[in-house]
């Protein structure tokens, strides 16, 4: 499978416009698409940065994806507006480590606290809230 990266800069002032064409392109893409598995947009700590994660069946899928009329509406027109910077990396799945799955029988995990409290220390809860 292919997977594609994005990392997106947007505009600082206009970050709840590029969250709703942002929001707008996900549901189109996942309704109309059936070569995309994955489309997922990601917050990053510094405000108007964002990532895009998307996995496709195959290089074929994507360039549909870019090429459809609801990307070329949305993506090529007023969220193009919006994004300052952009970088996109084109990779492919690792066989047996990667995809996304659901997890609700997990067997409880056996987890050393002070191991657990150097990741807290060394990985901080990123604040959103300095977002607002």
């Amino acid at each position: 499978m292919l997977v594609v990266t994005a990392r997106l800069t947007v505009d600082p002032d206009r970050i709840d416009e590029f969250e709703e064409l942002a929001r707008q392109l996900w549901s189109e893409t996942l309704r109309r698409e059936p070569g995309c598995r994955r489309y997922e947009y990601v917050r990053l700590p510094e405000r108007g940065h964002y990532l895009t994660l998307m996995t496709f069946d195959d290089h074929d899928a994507f360039l549909t994806h870019q090429a459809s009329a609801h990307h070329t509406a949305i993506a090529a027109g007023p969220m193009r507006e919006l994004v300052t910077g952009i970088v996109l990396d084109l990779g492919e799945t690792v066989d047996g480590a990667s995809g996304t799955v659901d997890s609700p029988g997990a067997e409880p995990l056996a987890v050393d606290p002070a191991l657990r409290v150097h990741y807290a220390v060394r990985y901080p809860a990123p604040d959103f809230g300095a977002w607002a």
